[in-house]
């Protein structure tokens, strides 16, 4: 597939494993990723005029439904919605795609998720590391 073809192709929609049980995504492109988290109220067609962008500019862009939106799992105990569980699942995100790395975009809400996660507290270091 050209560079174009891959830039035009329709969204690909995946469900990936994840500790709330599964995350959806969609993504367009290849090259590095960049993965796109979504506010509140919304979900990943939020960034659906950034998908393409990202990925005529030599991308691989992936946007998810974070936990209880779109059609991702809604775990029922308020707290598995906790900072922490959220940047297990973009972890998780970026390992389900195959990658080791990603550049994190965030809006609202969504931008506190991905960046450094919170360690304090914790007994036992999280799969990222502390």
């Amino acid at each position: 597939m050209s560079h174009l073809e891959d830039v035009m192709s329709p969204y690909t929609h995946r469900l990936v494993p994840s500790p709330a049980g599964r995350i959806h995504l969609v993504e367009q492109g290849a090259g590095p990723l960049v993965l796109l988290v979504h506010g509140f109220p919304e979900s990943w067609y939020s960034w659906r005029h950034q998908l393409p962008a990202l990925a005529s500019a030599g991308y691989r862009a992936a946007a998810v439904d974070v936990r209880g939106y779109g059609r991702s799992s809604r775990p029922a105990a308020p707290d598995a919605y906790r900072m922490v569980e959220l940047v297990e699942d973009a972890v998780a995100v970026v390992r389900g795609l195959g990658e080791r790395t990603a550049a994190i975009v965030g809006h609202d809400w969504g931008r506190a998720s991905p960046p450094t996660p919170p360690c304090s507290g914790r007994t036992s270091s999280p799969p990222w590391g502390c």
